[in-house]
């Protein structure tokens, strides 16, 4: 997906409606750090955009809460991304 060896993807691959969101949602809470999505639409930033990951790779995958303050961007290691089968 990118470049940079500092980030990496980890697909949370699911079936729609089996509770990837609310899964994804206690992750940010326990752990303070940010999720990510691969559908941009559904989550925007302060401007309306999705907010892309990786400056190199506009088309995703994207922040959850780009512009939450309560959750870190992670700059190593591996970043929980929603997708679906």
């Amino acid at each position: 997906f990118h470049d940079d060896d500092t980030l990496k993807i980890a697909l949370f691959m699911t079936f729609p409606n089996s509770g990837t969101t609310y899964t994804t949602h206690l992750v940010r809470t326990v752990t303070g750090h940010n999720t990510a999505t691969n559908y941009g639409p559904e989550l925007n930033g302060n401007d309306g955009k999705s907010v892309p990951i990786f400056e190199l790779s506009p088309e995703g995958p994207f922040w959850s809460y780009a512009s939450d303050p309560r959750f870190s961007r992670p700059s190593g290691g591996y970043i929980l991304t929603k997708t679906h089968c």
